[in-house]
């Protein structure tokens, strides 16, 4: 057992994407054909409810009845479109699990379907059960104390609201932190593993979560760098058609139409998605994999024979 360097973690995905550049670039291309999948989908199921709702969002002010009435003519094709695109996340998150715990396995970029993947995909499920009761006792409560504010002081009705937001930010946050060894944990015994995760990551909360922060921060910048260039990029392309920068960024929007999820530059901006999302998975799960090495049990540390 090595001790946990919260810096150390924060920099472990950076050293794996530079260590197997095209691993990440097989992983960002199944992460775009889930993109591409999803957004298929939700086209195909919502893309008259939000036409309906982009109407509504662009009136100035806002009607909050007809964003709630858009918005659950819509919801189904969001469900369904999230839960399509769940399976190429697993894919992915195996493949960078078992880049950090099973190097040797390397072939096609460490993707594989197999039952790591199908545990990981049944965490994946669990944990947003988690967070959705979570947030959903903390959302009542902070309601029920917000509406019995509200008949004395609006204005301390509104503060408690926000309080609320808050504190479901903070318990969400607490949540994912404290359950971080579950991701590796699932992935080696093959089957869904969260309550093992709660003990070990109690003592190290505040260095766990400052590893997380310090390579969440250093994503943002990796991805400010890939904004940048693909911005400038789109607008020279525009402009070289004879449109102009505005147009371009106008351009970039959610498609209603299955026409216009497979136009170049929704692809284009799918493909920059998807590699984004590659490298920020690979960086978080190197802080979990790094605590995971630090204090898991030595009994879940290596995967059951097959």
């Amino acid at each position: 057992m090595s001790p946990f360097s919260p810096w150390a973690a924060a920099l472990a995905g950076f050293r794996l994407v530079r260590e197997r550049p095209l691993a990440v670039l097989a992983w960002a291309a199944v992460l775009f054909a889930g993109r591409l999948t999803s957004d298929a989908l939700l086209v195909q199921l919502a893309g008259v409810p939000m036409a309906g709702l982009k109407v509504v969002l662009n009136a100035d002010p806002i009607n909050m009845q007809d964003f709630s009435t858009a918005m659950v003519k819509a919801a189904p094709g969001f469900l369904a479109a999230a839960v399509a695109g769940l399976p190429f996340f697993a894919v992915v998150a195996g493949a960078i699990f078992r880049a950090y715990l099973r190097p040797a396995e390397s072939r096609w970029g460490y993707l594989r379907l197999g039952l790591s993947e199908a545990a990981v995909l049944g965490l994946i499920v669990a944990i947003n059960l988690v967070l959705a009761g979570g947030s959903f006792f903390v959302t009542a409560l902070f309601g029920t104390l917000a509406a019995l504010a509200g008949t004395a002081d609006p204005a301390a009705a509104a503060a408690i609201q926000v309080l609320g937001m808050i504190a479901v930010l903070v318990v969400s946050v607490w949540l994912l932190t404290r359950l971080c060894l579950a991701w590796p944990m699932t992935f080696q015994a093959r089957r869904v593993v969260l309550l093992r995760a709660w003990a070990p990551t109690k003592p190290f909360l505040w260095p766990i979560l400052g590893a997380f922060v310090t390579a969440e921060m250093l994503m943002v910048l990796v991805g400010a760098l890939l904004m940048f260039f693909f911005e400038h990029v789109n607008d020279a392309v525009f402009v070289m058609n004879g449109g102009t920068v505005a147009q371009a960024m106008n351009a970039v929007q959610q498609p209603t139409t299955l026409e216009g999820v497979f136009t170049p530059l929704q692809m284009a901006v799918a493909a920059f998605i998807a590699l984004f999302l590659a490298l920020a998975g690979a960086t978080l799960q190197g802080v979990a994999v790094s605590a995971y090495h630090s204090l898991a049990p030595p009994d879940v540390r290596e995967p059951p024979a097959v």
